[in-house]
């Protein structure tokens, strides 16, 4: 895990040439809790512009990137987004929480943001699959037909299915950006808006080392191991490091992770965290402790999973959570 000191826009800036496919930001909500999240409406839209314009360069063409806040800052955050075409929503995800240190605020967003929409992707692979076969001598159509495609790919939203897509990469030599494919098959038809209401056992005392409040591991790997692409290597930039428990879910799902943070103690406090936590995380995961599996008590008594199976027709459909007492992080 690389852990970087310092302003996270400065940050972004110096990351040019790099690649990510996951990122996360969960910054300043407009809650007035603290000093740093005292904002205006302009102060907010114009923080989070700045940041996302700084990180679509650094995102893979398959990347996402998921967006804390509460429902009126989202949907500004949204709305600037596809106006700017900075990025698309894929995702609006309402977690229904019941404790909360804003007693006033029961509804949190997560938005699930992408740097290229199905209507773009469909275009380009059309366009490309039609050019690399004129480049290598072979007829289009026979070539879908060799591997039981029918019609146009740009027809009514039509992409290959996976097993479709991976033979047609035995045929022809498909570039990897366009294994997004993969991952649009598990949205057709289903709604863009999902709730999610569900329990993490993870104890109060690991989620909240030296008092900072937190987001347990459990919620960020049930949300993060959603999106992972069949890529050999997979890189997560975490802007808001904070408790490090999104850097520790990530790193623990086979992320090389890079994480910011600006206070000097909780950089600390990540590195600390994640040098016991991570393998404790990768255990459960390999051994099936999550999600319909019994689980298996972290050696230092903390940050346990659920025992609850995920079974939805679409990866976000009425996922049910229930929320911890953590806010941020």
């Amino acid at each position: 895990m690389r852990i970087l000191n310092g302003d996270n826009l400065q940050i972004l800036k110096s990351l040019e040439g790099e690649r990510f496919d996951l990122a996360e930001l969960d910054g300043p909500y407009m809650a007035g809790l603290e000093g740093w999240d005292i904002l205006t409406e302009a102060e907010y839209i114009q923080h989070y512009a700045e940041r996302l314009t700084a990180l679509r360069p650094l995102l893979q063409p398959w990347g996402v990137v998921f967006v804390f806040g509460y429902p009126e800052g989202c949907a500004e955050i949204k709305s600037w987004a596809h106006r700017t075409e900075t990025l698309y929503c894929r995702r609006w995800l309402t977690w229904y929480k019941q404790v909360t240190a804003h007693k006033g605020r029961k509804v949190e967003i997560v938005l699930l943001l992408e740097k290229n929409k199905k209507e773009n992707l469909q275009y380009v692979f059309k366009t490309w699959f039609n050019q690399e076969c004129k480049r290598i001598g072979k007829n289009e159509k026979l070539v879908k037909e060799s591997v039981g495609i029918k019609g146009n790919f740009a027809v009514s939203g039509r992409l290959p299915s996976e097993p479709e897509y991976l033979k047609l990469k035995q045929v022809v030599n498909i570039p990897d950006e366009f294994d997004l494919i993969l991952n649009w098959r598990s949205y057709e038809g289903a709604t863009d808006i999902d709730f999610f209401s569900k329990t993490y056992a993870e104890q109060t005392e690991s989620l909240n080392d030296e008092g900072l409040r937190s987001k347990p591991v459990g919620l960020y790997v049930d949300l993060f191991k959603l999106t992972i692409m069949p890529t050999k290597k997979r890189k997560a930039l975490i802007l808001y490091g904070g408790s490090g428990n999104a850097a520790i879910a990530a790193e623990a799902l086979g992320y090389e992770v890079t994480v910011i943070e600006q206070d000097p103690k909780r950089c600390k406090l990540i590195e600390k965290r994640s040098s016991r936590l991570v393998q404790t995380w990768r255990e459960k995961l390999s051994q099936g402790s999550l999600w319909g599996f019994p689980t298996l008590p972290a050696p230092d008594g903390g940050d346990s999973a659920p025992s609850q199976e995920l079974s939805t027709p679409d990866m976000f459909s009425a996922i049910e959570h229930e929320p911890t007492p953590a806010p941020r992080r």
